[in-house]
């Protein structure tokens, strides 16, 4: 599925909307990066983006590089591949007048996680059989394992101050212990027996 380029409002929408969709529904603050043929131009105006992309770009914007810089301001995404400085080519597509190249394909990650990001680039030297250059980024990620502490069960002891509960809570003890009161006055069971018996009433 391409991104559709000058293409009228409806069908933009039918790219750009399913796309939202499955970004909304991420549970988690790092979201998948997002890396494809966008066919977007976004030039090289980093300072009137909106922090969408870095200062290393190239070329004009067009129509769906508009789209698309919009698009990553909504989610806060940041497009990769124009926040590093290379040394070779920096473009993804040559047209076939083997002249003309533009910066069409794109990575973008939340911007949260920019700085996990070490590298994004084009790979000028793999042949992969077309006109658009393979597409890289290096990721590096440090997670931590979150221990959920357990939780406490906790008892109101306020409530024994007070007097129906601290009867209550006499009678229910008194009943409880009982069978174990008669085994000690009647010397029925050992020890272990008996202390058995007194955490097992509770």
């Amino acid at each position: 599925m391409y991104t559709p380029t000058e293409a009228p409002q409806p069908k933009c929408d039918s790219f750009y909307s399913p796309l939202q969709a499955t970004i909304s529904e991420q549970k988690t603050v790092f979201s998948s990066p997002l890396m494809g043929d966008f066919i977007a131009k976004v030039g090289c105006e980093w300072e009137n983006a909106g922090g969408a992309i870095g200062k290393f770009g190239i070329g004009d914007v067009n129509e769906a590089g508009e789209r698309l810089i919009q698009f990553a301001n909504v989610n806060k995404l940041v497009i990769t591949n124009m926040c590093f400085r290379q040394a070779k080519a920096k473009w993804t597509c040559e047209s076939p007048d083997g002249f003309t190249h533009n910066m069409l394909d794109h990575t973008l990650i939340n911007n949260k996680w920019r700085r996990c990001v070490n590298n994004s680039r084009a790979i000028p030297s793999a042949d992969i059989g077309s006109d658009h250059q393979l597409l890289i980024a290096n990721i590096r990620l440090k997670l931590k394992v979150q221990k959920k502490s357990a939780t406490l069960l906790r008892y109101d002891t306020k409530k024994l101050d007070e007097p129906p509960p601290s009867r209550e809570y006499e009678i229910e003890v008194s009943k409880r212990l009982l069978p174990v009161i008669e085994a000690i006055e009647t010397n029925q069971d050992d020890v272990n027996v008996m202390y058995a018996k007194v955490v097992g009433s509770f």
